[in-house]
């Protein structure tokens, strides 16, 4: 993105010589939050009045076209869009008119997550179910016009979600994890094993600091430990790059290592079988060494999005509602090594 090159030279330390780069978006007064990046690898978000992109050529943010004012929006991991009003509505690029998809009105749909194939997966929404009920879940299969009443008990897998890797997973109660494909449910084994990577492998993650990973035969096994002296408090965890490297902020500067790379507040990664933690990348200063970006990385929740980058959003004045606007600020983190 052209503005974001322009704005990090001019405004900020980016580090290219440290193998990453901070780069800060205008920041927008509506109350909502970051959401995930489009097609076209532009942020949007989720505000009161609606939808917002993040438009390069004009370097601010704009409104995203929905058939309803307040339509739930999502883009699915082949990029395309996704609206719920009253139904659900899909489009392949941004330029073409929201399609209604067959019965998801009548079924009073909202759209969850979509297979690679384009399967996508509904569940009732809040307002249509009754007092004392279940939501259901739905599955549309691709070029079909019907919806499919999928057997999954809504009072044991309460959520349905679709990692960063895609395909789709049902979570819930008694600590219980299940995979759909094609509208069958496979359960999975060690369902506290959440974590995923890029290429859709599950991780078991621990603190203080060990990582196991689910092999092909179902079972855990040993990804890396970090134990004694080398053991940093972490402030947070964040998850795995589209490098393979698991990613944290460290914490207290009592805990840090005497020889470590890293120092309190830093963002640190580590690779399967290491056994202690190497920086990542620092926070954001200006040229004069002062704070210029998120200024307490974990209150920023810093995340993976599907191009590789790491983006951190909070909201930054005003954020106890008390008015009818804030200042939303927005950071976009380059690592070294990342594709």
């Amino acid at each position: 993105m052209r503005f974001l090159l322009l704005m990090c030279l001019a405004l900020l330390s980016c580090s290219p010589s440290a193998g990453w780069t901070w780069q800060r978006f205008t920041g927008f007064s509506d109350f909502g939050s970051f959401q995930d990046i489009d097609a076209q690898g532009a942020p949007w978000a989720s505000t009161v009045n609606g939808v917002i992109s993040f438009d390069d050529s004009s370097y601010s943010w704009r409104r995203v076209a929905t058939p309803g004012a307040n339509a739930g929006f999502a883009v699915s991991t082949d990029g395309h869009e996704f609206a719920s009003t009253y139904g659900v509505y899909t489009r392949a690029t941004r330029s073409e008119p929201w399609e209604l998809l067959q019965g998801s009105r009548a079924l009073n749909l909202e759209f969850v997550a979509a297979d690679a194939d384009q399967t996508v997966y509904a569940q009732t929404t809040a307002f249509a179910v009754p007092r004392g009920s279940q939501k259901n879940y739905y599955m549309q299969a691709p070029g079909s016009l019907e919806w499919t009443l999928l057997d999954i008990d809504a009072r044991v897998f309460t959520s349905m979600f679709s990692p960063i890797s895609g395909g789709v997973f049902v979570s819930g109660n008694s600590n219980r994890l299940a995979r759909i494909t094609g509208g069958t449910l496979a359960e999975l084994p060690h369902a506290e094993a959440n974590t995923f990577d890029f290429a859709g492998n599950r991780y078991l993650v621990e603190i203080p600091f060990r990582i196991q990973v689910v092999n092909p035969a179902g079972e855990l096994e040993p990804w890396a430990e970090v134990r004694g002296a080398g053991t940093p408090v972490l402030e947070s965890v964040i998850g795995f790059g589209k490098d393979g490297r698991f990613y944290a902020v460290v914490g207290s500067i009592l805990n840090v290592p005497r020889d470590a790379d890293y120092t309190s507040g830093d963002i640190v990664a580590i690779r399967k079988g290491e056994k202690v933690w190497h920086l990542a990348a620092s926070p954001l200063v200006d040229g004069a060494g002062n704070d210029a970006g998120p200024i307490l990385l974990s209150g920023y929740g810093g995340r993976f999005v599907r191009d590789g980058s790491m983006y951190w959003g909070a909201c930054e004045s005003g954020c106890a509602g008390n008015g009818n606007s804030f200042s939303y600020g927005l950071f976009r983190l380059t690592l070294g090594g990342q594709p």
